[in-house]
């Protein structure tokens, strides 16, 4: 959504896969795990991450599913949550840091394409559909 404010939009920090248009049952694929938004009620603000809630967090809603571990084939980056050292407010994104941001741990939290890849992959299959729906068609010309 738009930013709060105080907030300043920095841009598509990563692409991850939509909720349940990736599977029939709503399952996360193969590979990914649900990355789902809570509220902290100490923090009084959203968390979002995979796993179960952590202590203070309530559940609010499945928000994407993203890779537990890197695909180099896709080009994937490690996307970790970070902590601001003043304001105690937590985001989720690549390295590095923002001005005046620690991780909260050493793991990362999943594994996401950077936009720039995502594009690319889309770009990859966009031209796999368009090449496919050429040889449909060239096939069906010459059908009588």
């Amino acid at each position: 959504g738009a930013p709060r404010d105080g907030e300043v939009c920095l841009g598509v920090q990563f692409v991850a896969l939509t909720g349940g248009k990736i599977t029939a049952s709503g399952a996360a694929p193969p590979g990914t795990a649900a990355v789902c938004d809570f509220w902290d009620r100490g923090r009084r603000q959203v968390t979002l991450h995979a796993g179960p809630a952590r202590r203070g967090e309530e559940l609010r809603q499945l928000q994407f599913y993203a890779w537990t571990e890197a695909q180099p084939e896709l080009g994937t980056v490690p996307v970790y949550e970070w902590e601001h050292t003043h304001s105690r407010e937590l985001s989720v994104h690549p390295a590095p840091p923002w001005p005046g941001e620690e991780p909260t741990a050493a793991r990362v939290v999943f594994h996401a394409l950077p936009p720039a890849a995502a594009y690319a992959v889309s770009l990859r299959a966009r031209g796999r559909e368009l090449a496919s729906s050429a040889v449909n068609e060239a096939q069906g010309d010459g059908v009588a």
